[in-house]
C-alpha cells in the first residue's frame, strides 16, 4: 500500500546525514516528497537555494544541499539523501527569488522537470543526462545556464523578463523546442547535437540569438525573432544543418 505524503516526508527526513537537523523558522522550505519513484520539490514564496547532485548519494537516488537558510520539509539540515528516485525530479517553485543547481549527475535516470516559479531567479545544471528535460520560468528576469545537457527531448519556457539562457555542449535525440517569453531576451547555443526538430521563438521584445561552436542540426530547424523590431540572429559560420533552416523576423 502507497506511504501517505505525511509517511513519506518523514520517510526522507529519517535519511537525512548531517552534523544537525533543527526544526526552526526558517527564511524558506521547500518540500520533498518521493512519488512512484519521483522525487517532487515545492518551494514556498521565500528566497529558496537548493543544490541537487548524485555524488555522495544512495545509488539511484539524489542528494539536496539547501542554501544558507533554506529548510526542507521545515527541517534545517546539511543535506539530505534521497534514495530510489528512477523517474527523475519535478521542481516547482513559489514566488520568490530561488536559484536551484546541479553538478554530478553520475546514474541519474528519468526526467528533469522544473518550473522556477515567479520573481528573479536562477536554474543551472551541468553534465546532465535525463530523458525528458522541461524548463520554465515565470515574470522575473532569470537566468538558465546549462552545461552538457544530454535529454531525449527538451522544452524551454521564458516569461515575461528580460531572461538570459545559455546552453553549452551535450545533445538532443528528439524535439527540442525553445520560447522565450515577451521581454528583451537573450539565448546562446554553443556546440550542441540535434538530433530531432528543433523550434525557437524569441517572442516579444528586443532579442538575440546567437547559434555558434558548431552545432549540429540532423533534422529541421525553425528561429524566429518574434514581435521585436531590433532583433538579431548571429550564426557563427561553423554550424552544421541537413536541412536548411528557416529564420524570420530578425532585423540583425
Amino acid at each position: 500500500m502507497e506511504r501517505s505524503s505525511i509517511g513519506r516526508s518523514l520517510l526522507l527526513l529519517s535519511v537525512a546525514i548531517g552534523s544537525s537537523a533543527a526544526t526552526v523558522h526558517a527564511d524558506g522550505n521547500v518540500s520533498a516528497v518521493v512519488r512512484g519513484g519521483q522525487l517532487i520539490l515545492r518551494g514556498d514564496n521565500a528566497d529558496n537555494q537548493i543544490r541537487v547532485s548524485t555524488d555522495g548519494a544512495p545509488a539511484g537516488g539524489v542528494r539536496l544541499i539547501p542554501g544558507l537558510g533554506t529548510a526542507i520539509n521545515g527541517v534545517l539540515v546539511p543535506f539530505l539523501d534521497v534514495p530510489d528516485v528512477p523517474r527523475g525530479i519535478r521542481a516547482g517553485f513559489g514566488g520568490g527569488e530561488d536559484t536551484f543547481f546541479g553538478r554530478e549527475f553520475a546514474g541519474f535516470t528519468g526526467d528533469m522537470i522544473v518550473d522556477m516559479g515567479g520573481q528573479n531567479d536562477s536554474l543551472s545544471l551541468d553534465d546532465l543526462s535525463a530523458d525528458r528535460c522541461d524548463f520554465s520560468f515565470g515574470a522575473g528576469h532569470d537566468n538558465f545556464g546549462f552545461t552538457n545537457l544530454a535529454c531525449a527531448q527538451v522544452s524551454i519556457r521564458g516569461g515575461g523578463g528580460d531572461d538570459r539562457t545559455s546552453w553549452i555542449g551535450g545533445s538532443v535525440s528528439g524535439a527540442t523546442s525553445i520560447g522565450m517569453g515577451s521581454g528583451p531576451d537573450g539565448l546562446t547555443l554553443r556546440g550542441i547535437t540535434f538530433g530531432g526538430p528543433v523550434r525557437v521563438l524569441m517572442s516579444g521584445g528586443d532579442d538575440s540569438l546567437r547559434v555558434a561552436e558548431g552545432c549540429t542540426f540532423q533534422d529541421t530547424a525553425y528561429f524566429s525573432g518574434g514581435a521585436g523590431t531590433a532583433n538579431g540572429f548571429d550564426d557563427d559560420g561553423t554550424n552544421a544543418f541537413a536541412i536548411p533552416p528557416v529564420i524570420v523576423h530578425f532585423q540583425q
